[in-house]
């Protein structure tokens, strides 16, 4: 039963409400497309427009809730808090923290600096973090003590940062004591790639570093580095990998003259990190370098398989078990909430496709959403026993507008008339339509934007 479940695990895979979907607006919907938006629906579902009681009644609970969203999405601390929190942080905590006085971006950043240290307790009670935790700060200066075999002797760090640009920051780096030195380095960073370059002067070590690091978009990393100094060269690289929601795993091949080849195997796990290394060999040989760079490629398609890939199977099967088992109810709520709102837009549906019709406009001729597995593989003579694939045509076309139907880049469960046939499964919507009076026909993913008619099309 969902009662079992620990509070903070149902939160967790509670559904929410989105707003912005069920008004059909991208997160950056101007006051203007709100309004709009809102009034579009205003039409479609205030109870004055039907007369039948019990239509009337099912009107008051969609309008109602199109009502709320607007209210939330117009005014600008209530949105900022709706877009950080979502609908808890408008129920509770929220308006008990956030002063009005403040404005949305700064409501913004509290709310997103109180999830990330929420987010950081609660790693460290499951972790319970035994390492050591290194702090570094802008523009600080921070005494330290070394002690040495013959007394204590003082030292201090300095720290400078500067933005140069948009994405690229300089730093100063100035240490006293036994092993001081000045280091200065810019490092530019983007959504695709990390760069730096460096150089310090000091009485142990003096070198110049330059490192690339890529970020793909599985949640990866290749990182490579060049080091130059007074104690010879380093060739550095290797890759990231996130293998869980707090674990990462890593290896890193180090290739120096004269201090010889090593393997680093690094595990990330929330705040514990687990580094071996593994010298292969003192000076620099070829088979080295060529096993200690093939054997971690090898062993990690090995784990990805044996291990890796069965485990986030698993993981995903727990996830969609939960989330259907917290959400029961709310489910079934919304499905009763669309054949509602599909009820209310028949007559709205008659006079959109009439009018498309007149001019040889946009005509939806069969929209269906849903498994993406049942969708690749649909007989359309089997679509009303397709339990986790639905019949949204008359949902899309009453979104038709002078011709053209736009559904923004985010989960098509939310709109008006829709549900989530199959929760936590991917999901396909597949159109029909009719356009000048040729067929055409596209297939989405859940979160991909819809714009049709194409370029193509005309």
């Amino acid at each position: 039963m969902a009662n079992s479940m620990p509070l903070d695990s149902q939160e967790d895979h509670l559904l929410d409400e989105d707003y912005y979907a069920f008004l059909n607006l991208n997160k950056d919907a101007t006051t203007e497309d709100i309004t709009n938006a809102y009034r579009r629906l205003s039409r479609l579902y205030h109870p004055d427009k039907h007369t039948d009681p019990v239509q009337k009644k099912n009107a008051e609970v969609l309008f109602n809730k199109t009502k709320i969203a607007y209210e939330v999405l117009s005014d600008p601390h209530q949105r900022a808090i709706y877009d950080t929190l979502g609908i808890k942080g408008l129920q509770t905590e929220g308006w008990q923290i956030v002063e009005r006085t403040k404005t949305p971006q700064e409501i913004r950043e509290e709310y997103e600096q109180l999830l990330r240290e929420k987010e950081e307790r609660r790693i460290q009670q499951r972790t319970n973090p035994k390492d050591l935790i290194y702090f570094l700060s802008f523009g600080t200066v921070q005494t330290a003590f070394h002690f040495m075999g013959s007394g204590v002797s003082p030292g201090f760090e300095m720290m400078l940062a500067r933005q140069l640009a948009r994405n690229t920051a300089g730093y100063l780096t100035v240490k006293s004591g036994p092993s001081s030195s000045v280091n200065t380095m810019i490092a530019h960073d983007t959504e695709k790639y990390h760069f730096t370059v460096g150089i310090q002067f000091g009485i142990q070590r003096s070198f110049f570093t330059v490192s690339y690091t890529r970020k793909l978009e599985d949640e990866g990393r290749l990182k490579g580095s060049v080091k130059f100094g007074v104690f010879g060269a380093i060739l550095e690289y290797g890759c990231q990998k996130k293998i869980s929601k707090n674990s990462t795993v890593g290896a890193t091949m180090v290739i120096g003259v004269p201090s010889g080849v090593t393997l680093k195997l690094k595990f990330n796990r929330a705040n514990q990190t687990f580094l071996f290394p593994i010298m292969l060999s003192e000076e620099l040989i070829p088979s080295a370098v060529f096993y200690g760079t093939a054997a971690p490629i090898l062993g990690w398609y090995i784990l990805k398989m044996v291990y890796i890939d069965p485990y986030n199977e698993r993981q995903k099967r727990r996830e969609t078990e939960k989330m259907k088992e917290v959400n029961a109810q709310r489910m079934a709520e919304r499905k009763k909430e669309a054949s509602i709102a599909v009820s209310l837009m028949q007559e709205t549906y008659r006079r959109i496709k009439t009018e498309e019709e007149k001019k040889n406009g946009l005509v939806i001729k069969l929209a269906v959403y849903g498994s993406a597995e049942n969708i690749s593989n649909l007989n359309l003579d089997q679509l009303d026993s397709q339990l986790d694939v639905l019949d949204v045509t008359v949902q899309l076309q009453c979104l038709v507008k002078d011709s053209k139907l736009i559904l923004p880049n985010r989960s098509k469960s939310n709109l008006p008339g829709f549900y989530d046939p199959c929760l936590g499964e991917e999901k396909l919507l597949r159109v029909e339509y009719l356009f000048r009076n040729k067929t055409h026909s596209i297939t989405i993913s859940d979160n991909e934007m819809l714009r049709i008619p194409r370029i193509t099309d005309s």
